[in-house]
């Protein structure tokens, strides 16, 4: 009996913001060893590849990750997966029946880009009132509201630093952000 793939994801596996993966979904499981890489066509990149275990991934499951050339997509887009028929099997030896180019599912969110920031044109040490820090992400947000109350917690600073200045603001409104 063959076998279909049930859930193709774009993946970005590096969280740099550029896709760099499918992981495809089977419905049941595949020997890993009959996968080749050449039979997998993600749509404008190169250099696909096939590794059992990336991302954590394990063996003969029901799922693997085929990577490629990082670089060309961004997390926002949902390149066609086609599979030409070849070697790929279950555990039974069935095939993987060719079902023409699929669509990934976006199920990559947003990765920072850029960070940069300014002391504009009041240049004191430390925080004052007119400091910006501009933020660029790999795709559109859904534009949380961010504040005063909640920026350490949209955006985690290590070390325990904070976004806010020594009275728990963000500056002379406290008005909340738009990414």
């Amino acid at each position: 009996e063959s076998h279909h793939e049930v859930g193709v994801d774009a993946a970005d596996l590096d969280g740099d913001g550029s896709i760099d993966a499918v992981h495809i979904s089977f419905d049941e499981a595949i020997l890993d060893s009959t996968v080749t890489a050449a039979d997998f066509d993600v749509a404008g990149v190169g250099g696909e590849a096939f590794s059992s275990t990336t991302a954590g991934d394990t063996s003969d499951d029901a799922d693997i990750y085929i990577t490629f050339t990082d670089g060309v997509h961004d997390t926002a887009q949902t390149p066609n997966l086609a599979y030409t028929a070849g070697t790929l099997t279950d555990l039974a030896s069935n095939a993987l029946v060719s079902t023409g180019a699929v669509a990934t599912t976006d199920t990559t969110g947003p990765a920072i880009i850029t960070v940069a920031a300014s002391d504009e044109t009041n240049i004191l040490g430390g925080i004052d009132n007119d400091d910006t820090v501009t933020i660029t992400f790999s795709e559109n947000t859904n534009k949380p509201a961010v504040g005063a109350g909640n920026i350490d917690t949209v955006l985690t600073l290590s070390g325990g630093h904070s976004w806010r200045d020594g009275a728990s603001g963000m500056g002379a409104t406290d008005a909340p952000l738009v990414l």
